[in-house]
């Protein structure tokens, strides 16, 4: 969706970010942290495989991330990737 998309200012390196809500904290049974627990390693196979693809594919980045977190009571999982500043007009 356009209406997501935030350009970045030229200073900044080019890169891609998003952020999944996953539900609310503060789970009281153990299916709900089994849950949360599942989120976990989902973000962490996440990550691997983005640095993986990557890697694999001779791709020049600065970083790449999945890691989830807390926010007002809800579980959200963020990823990204960063690419080097002389990439950014390969990147539109």
């Amino acid at each position: 969706n356009e209406n997501r998309i935030l350009p970045s200012n030229t200073m900044e390196s080019p890169s891609l970010h998003l952020v999944i809500e996953r539900g609310l904290s503060g789970g009281t049974t153990i299916e709900q942290q089994h849950e949360v627990w599942r989120d976990e390693v989902a973000t962490q196979l996440i990550q691997q495989r983005l640095i993986r693809v990557l890697s694999d594919a001779a791709e020049p980045f600065q970083y790449a991330y999945a890691e989830p977190y807390y926010s007002n009571h809800q579980r959200m999982m963020s990823a990204g990737i960063s690419f080097a500043p002389d990439r950014r007009e390969q990147m539109h």
